[in-house]
């Protein structure tokens, strides 16, 4: 189950309802669980809080790896100036699937 390039409201994966099987995808050769949100909480609801430090995390570690050309600024920028726009995004998302 994966993502488009672009996402939209429409095609945001839900989060996996009780007893269904979480959704895993194939990373480096190995299966893992997918990441997903609970679109009706908040940015600080533990699941995805704990969603979005994996994404800034893996910005962190492997962001230069995506994108070469930013890995300057990647390994010059600070915790919370990554968090806010990461944040951002998230909220733009929830908006997205509301709407």
């Amino acid at each position: 189950m994966g993502c488009p390039n672009k996402l939209t409201g429409e095609v945001i994966p839900a989060y996996p309802e009780e007893g269904e099987e979480w959704p895993s995808i194939t990373r480096f050769g190995a299966d893992v669980k997918a990441i997903r949100f609970r679109w009706d909480k908040s940015y600080l609801d533990k699941q995805n809080w704990k969603s979005l430090q994996w994404i800034i995390n893996e910005l962190w570690k492997n962001g230069p790896q995506y994108s070469p050309a930013a890995a300057g600024a990647i390994a010059d920028i600070l915790e919370d100036d990554l968090q806010g726009p990461v944040i951002w995004k998230f909220n733009e998302l929830v908006k997205m699937v509301k709407n």
